[in-house]
């Protein structure tokens, strides 16, 4: 009987149309047959009440027998929600979700809506995939609405395209107004290379990153 529903439920799950009412009627069912604990029916209080992302994330993350497509869509409706891990989720397991493309479809309408996280995610699952340009769009729209990793991942595409003076200039802002650790360490060791070499930036940037816990930054303070 379970098992049934499970299946049931799963097929309702990848329904495009499914409403927020039936689709929280049908998670509830799922997750009581699972699990009757009772912070499974706070979560799905705070998921289905009041719309919270992260609480959709946690549902799919403390019901490790739910089906992979009712995963899928815990996922997308935390990252819809604006939640970043739900995002993520969706980003690192593109290859295992039952529909990828469809997935990778929700994030981009996600991105045009303005959700920063979805745009992350988008950006992360195109460079993987070697759309450089695409991911740079999807990453500027994330870095310039405050996500730090966003700028971090912009001056490394730049790197990777041998755009040393775009990657430089992307890293620097990455680190002065994001405080971006790792963008710091590759500042100060671009600062080490200048033949003009500037004592004082060397040091600011590189006892930055060793702050932001970059061990690397720490060694080269030392050598200083």
């Amino acid at each position: 009987m379970i098992l049934f529903l499970i299946q049931f439920i799963s097929l309702s799950f990848g329904q495009v149309d499914l409403s927020h009412t039936k689709y929280c009627h049908n998670l509830t069912k799922l997750v009581e047959q699972l699990s009757r604990a009772g912070s499974n029916r706070a979560l799905l209080a705070r998921a289905c009440g009041s719309g919270d992302g992260k609480a959709f994330y946690e549902l799919m993350e403390r019901n490790n027998r739910l089906p992979s497509i009712a995963k899928t869509n815990l996922a997308k409706k935390g990252c819809d929600r604006g939640y970043t891990p739900a995002c993520v989720y969706l980003s690192k397991n593109l290859k295992s979700s039952v529909n990828p493309q469809k997935t990778v479809k929700d994030l981009k309408g996600g991105c045009v809506q303005g959700n920063v996280p979805a745009c992350a995610s988008l950006g992360i699952i195109q460079n993987r995939e070697g759309k450089e340009k695409e991911a740079l769009k999807s990453f500027n729209f994330a870095c310039e609405s405050g996500d730090g990793e966003s700028c971090y991942m912009m001056g490394k595409i730049y790197e990777k395209q041998g755009r040393m003076k775009s990657a430089i200039k992307m890293h620097k802002y990455s680190c002065d107004k994001k405080g971006m650790a790792r963008s710091c360490l590759v500042v100060g060791k671009d600062f080490q290379k200048s033949k003009a070499s500037d004592k004082k930036a060397i040091y600011f940037y590189l006892n930055k990153a060793c702050k932001g816990s970059i061990e690397e930054a720490c060694f080269l303070l030392e050598k200083l």
